[in-house]
C-alpha cells in the first residue's frame, strides 16, 4: 500500500552511500527491490502536494524516480520502510547531498510550500527549455527572483549558508540534543525551503520531465493562466 509523507527539510547523519564500505551489499538488495516500491506507488511521487508521475517507456522498467529510505538507513530495504518520491522531492530530505551535486540552494520562502515549489521550479524549467524566447526570458527571471531570496538565508545565517553542503556540514558536527534543537528550522512554518538547480539534474532528466508537459504545451500556459485568473 503506498502512503504520502511530509514533505521536510532534512540532512543524513550518517554515511552516505558512496562512503559506506558496506553498500555494495545493500545496493544490490536495493536493486532488487527497487522496481517493485515504484511499481506498489503507481509511479507516482509519494510527496504529500507533489504526485508527479514518470512511468516507464513501453518494454523498459526504467523510469526518473526515486526510492528513498524513510528511516534513512540504506541497509533497511524492506518495503515498509521505502518509498517512491521524484528526484527534486527526495533531494529535500538529503539537503547536504543536494548540495553537493548542485542541486539546489536554500532560500527563504514562507509564501510556498516546498511541493508548490518544487512544481513551480519544475515547470519554469521546461519553460527554460523551450524554443519560445519570450516565455524563455520570461521564465528565467521569474526563477532569479527565486533565486534572490538565498539572500535573506545568508542575512540571517550567515556568508555561505545558502548552500545545503554548508548547514548539513555544521549539522552533522552537533550532538542529537543541540540538532533536535537547531533542527526547528527545517519546519515549514520557518519558511525555509530548497529551490531546484536545472544545471544539477543533467540534460537527459530535464528532457525526459518535459514528457510529462507535452499534453500542456508552453504555447497554451498564458491562456490557461488568463483563465483561471477570471
Amino acid at each position: 500500500m503506498s502512503r504520502e509523507i511530509e514533505l521536510r527539510l532534512g540532512v543524513k547523519r550518517g554515511l552516505w552511500r558512496r562512503n559506506d564500505p558496506h553498500a555494495a551489499i545493500s545496493s544490490e538488495e536495493f536493486a532488487a527491490i527497487r522496481q517493485v516500491v515504484v511499481s506498489r506507488d503507481g509511479y507516482t511521487c509519494q510527496a504529500r502536494g507533489c504526485g508527479f508521475v514518470s512511468k516507464p517507456k513501453q518494454n523498459s522498467l526504467s523510469t526518473w524516480l526515486e526510492v528513498h529510505h524513510l528511516n534513512d538507513d540504506h541497509a533497511d530495504n524492506r518495503p515498509e520502510n521505502l518509498v517512491t518520491l521524484c528526484a527534486l522531492c527526495h533531494a529535500v530530505f538529503h539537503i547536504g547531498l543536494a548540495g553537493v551535486e548542485n542541486r539546489g540552494c536554500l532560500i527563504m520562502a514562507p509564501h510556498i510550500s516546498q511541493a508548490d515549489l518544487n512544481h513551480l521550479a519544475r515547470t519554469l524549467f521546461m519553460a527554460m527549455l523551450g524554443d519560445e524566447p519570450t516565455l524563455r526570458d520570461a521564465a528565467r527571471a521569474d526563477y532569479d527572483k527565486l533565486l534572490a531570496a538565498r539572500n535573506m538565508v545568508e542575512a540571517t545565517f550567515g556568508a555561505g549558508m545558502s548552500n545545503p553542503s554548508v548547514l548539513g556540514a555544521l549539522l552533522l558536527t552537533l550532538t542529537d540534543e543541540q540538532h533536535e534543537v537547531v533542527s526547528k528550522i527545517f519546519e515549514p512554518e520557518f519558511g525555509l525551503r530548497l529551490l531546484p538547480i536545472p544545471e544539477g539534474y543533467g540534460e537527459k532528466r530535464l528532457t525526459a520531465w518535459a514528457g510529462a508537459y507535452k499534453a500542456i504545451p508552453p504555447s497554451s500556459w498564458a491562456r490557461i493562466a488568463e483563465g483561471v485568473e477570471a
